[in-house]
């Protein structure tokens, strides 16, 4: 039956609860922000109690109840017996490119690269690390709300044998948010993608050589982590962007285990929330650079 389930009803199941599989923390807490965020909707996904008046299902969502302190509406099943438990969660999880795909169809390599595009992007306003995840309710509303993100990542996808195109879509993203920025993204995919006549000292000559670099040196040829492909991009477009050389692009953790992940010019500052990408100014400096660097080659009105 649909049932309301409250925080105080939610910590009494979790109090009974010998026989579940260990709680994620990080996924617990995901549910409780998009619960906090009415992002989260009754769709018929029940908690199961045993015969016993112990809980076999839905845990995560129950601590998540008790971490957002608000209720939310699902099915309540109770009684049933433990020969159940193996048929719980054996299907496969519906990711945020599925959801894309259900909403408006498309192509699934090219719905699953928005929404990592997305994930980063959100990750970059709430201040997080690039490589955390998102809900996929949150996602869907996110490009919901910002649909042109969906033609940055296009843009990237001409770097694609070269630089991992969902990071590459997330900083083109926030780096065209400041007005007249378009050509300057163009111009830096364009460089990267085919590397004709980059001189040393070009960030995307930067940037190129980083990624196969670190692609040669990677075990198996793996492609470069979500984080550091985020830092190494952000590092090339930011010196792009703003007229300066670079001649080598190195990512390392700090001394204490952190990454620094620098705010993306042409975008709002880290940490900011997704609002920020609407009130965004660029700088005199990277205007002036912009402006000198545009009639250099040509690309002024």
């Amino acid at each position: 039956m649909r049932y309301t389930m409250t925080p105080e009803k939610a910590q009494e199941l979790l109090n009974n609860n010998p026989k579940n599989r260990n709680l994620s923390k990080p996924l617990a807490r995901k549910y409780a922000s998009d619960m906090k965020d009415v992002l989260w909707v009754y769709n018929g996904d029940p908690i199961r109690v045993n015969d016993r008046g112990e809980l076999i299902d839905g845990q995560h969502r129950l601590q998540a109840c008790v971490y957002a302190g608000v209720p939310f509406e699902c099915e309540l099943i109770e009684g049933l017996p433990d020969s159940v438990m193996p048929t719980i969660d054996a299907g496969r999880r519906r990711s945020a490119s599925d959801a894309l795909h259900m909403m408006s169809g498309g192509n699934a390599s090219h719905n699953a690269g928005v929404a990592a595009s997305a994930r980063q992007v959100l990750n970059y306003c709430c201040g997080f690390a690039p490589n955390m995840a998102q809900s996929t309710p949150a996602i869907v509303r996110f490009l919901t709300r910002f649909p042109t993100l969906s033609d940055a990542y296009k843009m990237g996808m001409k770097a694609k044998g070269v630089l991992v195109p969902g990071p590459l879509g997330a900083v083109l993203f926030l780096g065209q948010r400041a007005p007249t920025m378009e050509r300057r993204a163009i111009s830096f995919v364009d460089g990267v993608a085919t590397g004709a006549d980059l001189k040393m000292g070009d960030p995307r000559l930067a940037i190129r050589e980083a990624f196969i670099n670190r692609r040669t040196a990677a075990v198996s040829m793996r492609l470069p982590e979500p984080l550091w492909c985020f830092i190494a991009t952000a590092r090339a477009w930011n010196a792009w962007a703003t007229g300066q050389e670079l001649e080598r692009i190195n990512v390392r953790k700090n001394g204490d285990g952190t990454w620094t992940v620098p705010d993306v010019i042409g975008g709002p500052p880290r940490g900011q929330g997704v609002d920020s990408l609407d009130q965004v100014k660029i700088n005199p400096v990277a205007r002036r650079a912009r402006m000198e660097l545009e009639a250099d080659a040509g690309l002024t009105a």
